[in-house]
């Protein structure tokens, strides 16, 4: 039975970094385990991890190459279920932790999935009050976790994860003070909170912390109606919030993005469907954000998944218009080679960032040309690559690992 409080689910995904025009939703392969709300997703590399949820402990890897899933060991330290814990990725490892295994058994612990031999590993439990609903996210090779509730009581303390050393250290307190279920994600070397449920209503403020100074700082904040319960996540150099519930009356399918640049929101679409739905899951991997599960605060909950495409600049996954420039492999990790092939006279390649910046730029001659860019030094996102010359230009996305 669904607890009379504030609860929601939460997302914390090893993001990407770009900027984007458009979007749209495909419908996927529905997840092979039953209908839930507060499930947990996370990605390593090219590969979702979602699992555990009301009701169920289970714990599937899912394909988006193939949009197929898999069933991998289930997640431990729990008898029935792990409803409303929380999961996010640092490297090559995922980790699961908090949440409660029905009624009031509400869990501190932690575990980490090595996907390479399918096994899970228990590491230091949170020494924080047990919780659920925990505000998480990730920035460089440390996490950042805090807030929830033990069903009585709701939290603002705020501590740092420090898997290397498998340690935990207190941090400044969040700012929203006690609070639950905020929607979260990371740009660059910020963490960003938006929205949550506090001891009297929903809250719209958005929240950016900076581990080096462990300050927090006020941004704009998020302008559609307060609400708890919402995904979170980063793609392309933005934030995006959606979905969510506020008091346990509406339930909402739009979305806003967030621009760390200028501080400002802006609406991005509504989900496909009609209905809204509150304690749904997201993950972000190779540049496409994926959701699903959920309930909506009458009689359904959801096991369907979801694939939201961004549309970088109007230019799709390919060359946009011309045939004349190819690139490959794409999405890259390394080197990037461009094969440019009609070229009138002299001319320019450049690679440019989410914020309109050139970071690599050359000259090129001939008719014909084969550039290689050592882009390994950058960080992950969406980047535009321009071949301009006398006559004209063209444009096409790469997707930097």
């Amino acid at each position: 039975m669904k607890r009379i409080f504030y609860i929601s689910a939460i997302l914390v995904a090893c993001a990407l970094g770009g900027s984007i025009s458009a979007q749209t939703w495909s419908q996927k392969q529905a997840m092979p385990g039953g209908i839930r709300d507060g499930a947990m997703s996370f990605s390593i590399g090219s590969k979702v991890y979602f699992g555990a949820g009301g009701g169920y402990k289970d714990f599937y890897e899912y394909d988006p190459a193939t949009s197929k899933w898999t069933k991998k060991a289930n997640i431990p330290g729990v008898t029935n279920e792990r409803a409303f814990c929380t999961g996010f990725c640092i490297g090559n490892k995922g980790y699961v932790g908090f949440g409660y295994d029905g009624n009031t058994n509400i869990k501190n612990d932690l575990w980490e999935y090595d996907p390479a031999s399918d096994k899970w590993t228990r590491k230091t439990d949170f020494p924080g009050t047990h919780r659920d609903g925990v505000t998480c996210f990730v920035i460089g090779s440390n996490a950042y976790i805090g807030g929830g509730s033990d069903n009585q009581y709701l939290f603002g303390d705020f501590y740092e994860y420090n898997p290397a050393a498998d340690t935990w250290t207190r941090k400044a307190d969040l700012p929203t003070g006690p609070i639950i279920f905020q929607a979260t994600f990371n740009i660059g070397q910020f963490g960003y909170t938006v929205g949550g449920g506090g001891s009297v209503d929903e809250s719209a403020e958005t929240w950016r912390y900076d581990p080096v100074k462990d300050e927090w700082a006020q941004m704009s904040d998020f302008p559609a109606t307060p609400r708890q319960c919402a995904v979170g996540f980063a793609l392309n150099g933005l934030g995006y919030t959606g979905f969510g519930q506020s008091g346990y009356a509406t339930v909402y399918n739009d979305f806003y993005s967030y621009n760390p640049a200028t501080n400002t929101w802006a609406a991005a679409g509504t989900f496909p469907e009609a209905r809204g739905r509150a304690w749904a899951t997201a993950a972000v991997a190779d540049g496409r954000a994926y959701m699903g599960s959920g309930w909506d605060l009458a009689s359904t909950f959801s096991r369907d998944w979801w694939e939201m495409n961004l549309t970088v600049a109007g230019i799709d996954n390919a060359v946009a218009g011309v045939n004349a420039l190819n690139i490959y492999p794409n999405p890259v990790s390394d080197i990037v080679n461009i094969q440019i092939s009609d070229i009138n006279g002299s001319g320019r390649v450049s690679l440019i960032d989410a914020l309109g910046r050139e970071i690599i730029s050359r000259g090129i001659t001939g008719r014909a040309s084969l550039e290689t860019l050592d882009v390994s030094g950058l960080a992950s996102g969406v980047y535009l690559v321009k071949v301009e010359s006398g006559y004209s230009s063209t444009i096409a996305k790469l997707v930097k690992r």
